[in-house]
């Protein structure tokens, strides 16, 4: 039986470590951390700090990230846009990202150790259900969404008490 009713948060990359980085001018990989100005024709990238595409006119950088559910093997890191500087960040947190609604997304789900246990191509304008599907499965303790076509992280989905 499919549990739509749980209820779920989701995350993105948090402030805190952002506004870390951008104070040490590197990620966590070494990578320096360059702002640029969107230009037209460029805009649209997913930004991990408020979860809305870029736009036109916005300062935006780009650092390696490695999401928090994985561990191990499953361990993984990968690029991500992110604001130059800080932003009003995610504001709609009981659901999938409006901004993101057009989005194919790979919801994985994670288990307490960190493994991946299943995944699967949702659309983001029904991802709603699927992720409370998901989350109310024994043994998922998160659900991280990923870029279809490139496999970047997006954000995380965690059961509300």
């Amino acid at each position: 039986m499919i549990d739509i009713a749980l209820r779920f948060e989701v995350t993105a990359i948090p402030e805190a470590e952002l506004d870390r980085i951008r104070v040490a001018g590197h990620d966590d990989h070494g990578n320096l951390f360059a702002p640029r100005v969107t230009a037209p024709g460029e805009e649209g990238a997913p930004l991990r700090c408020c979860l809305q595409d870029s736009r036109v006119g916005e300062r935006v950088a780009v650092i390696s990230y490695g999401p928090p559910s994985g561990c191990g093997a499953y361990a993984e890191v990968g690029p991500v846009f992110i604001h130059a500087g800080r932003c009003v960040g995610y504001t709609t947190s009981d659901r999938f990202p409006p901004g993101f609604a057009g989005r194919q997304q790979v919801l994985r789900t994670y288990d307490e150790n960190g493994k991946i246990s299943d995944a699967l191509i949702v659309s983001g304008g029904s991802a709603d259900p699927v992720i409370a599907h998901l989350l109310s499965r024994s043994g998922v303790v998160s659900v991280e969404s990923h870029n279809v076509l490139f496999g970047c992280y997006m954000f995380t989905a965690r059961r509300v008490a």
